[in-house]
């Protein structure tokens, strides 16, 4: 048996490559996804960072799901929602999961973040 020659598509495993694709595509949703929803989004987001110390982007679905706000088109619009955040210094990734409430993701294991302004509304007199 004779095992045919992988082709070449570049350095299979790489850090700096990898996390230039994963800043790319995030930025292609971004810019892809209504405005309209990633403001939306963004602001649910922010509320949940406020009200949890700990959380997923489940807990930003069920704020959006509770107004009434409609699923973005592409689903991973909510990625550039976390990058948002975590920018705006409202948040920042753990190296912990939970497993998604969300049925379509099948218990899929989920990112929890850290709140870095839980309870800020609260200390600076509800502004």
């Amino acid at each position: 048996m004779s095992i045919a020659p992988r082709p070449s598509f570049g350095p299979l495993f790489s850090t700096p490559d990898a996390q230039r694709a994963r800043d790319t595509a995030i930025q292609r949703v971004a810019v892809a996804a209504d405005p309209g929803w990633m403001e939306k989004a963004t602001e649910a987001g922010r509320h949940v960072c406020r009200q949890m110390a700990h959380f997923t982007t489940d807990d930003i679905v069920a704020v959006l799901a509770a107004a009434e706000v409609a699923p973005p088109r592409e689903a991973r619009a909510l990625g550039a929602v976390m990058v948002r955040l975590r920018e705006a210094g409202l948040c920042t990734p753990t190296n912990t999961y939970r497993e998604s409430r969300q049925v379509q993701n099948h218990r899929r294991p989920m990112r929890v973040w850290r709140s870095l302004v839980v309870g800020a509304q609260e200390a600076n007199g509800g502004k």
